[in-house]
């Protein structure tokens, strides 16, 4: 049952760092591309994800996908936080 639990938690931790990563890229410009690391940051996830950052920047799609990744966010985020009340109080949390 551990064992399961902490796949689980993993599990979790990995979809978390998936949408904050795309939320955070669809927030980006290339007005902040002059600050240190963020031109490096963007290729990152661009190379993890690029089937999912093609659809954010693609101006035939709507906003759907960065909707659909957003409210991901402020879901993992609400069940990944072990204080529940804390959680509860934040929803949705949504700062990358």
């Amino acid at each position: 049952m551990v064992k399961e639990e902490e796949d689980y938690n993993k599990y979790l931790e990995e979809l978390l760092a998936k949408y904050n990563d795309l939320v955070w890229y669809a927030r980006s410009s290339e007005k902040h591309e002059h600050i240190k690391g963020v031109k490096a940051e963007k290729m990152r996830i661009e190379n993890k994800y690029t089937e999912e950052c093609i659809s954010l920047v693609d101006v035939d799609e709507d906003n759907w996908q960065h909707g659909f990744n957003s409210g991901m966010l402020a879901a993992l985020r609400l069940v990944s936080e072990r204080d529940k009340q804390q959680a509860m109080k934040e929803f949705p949390h949504l700062h990358t």
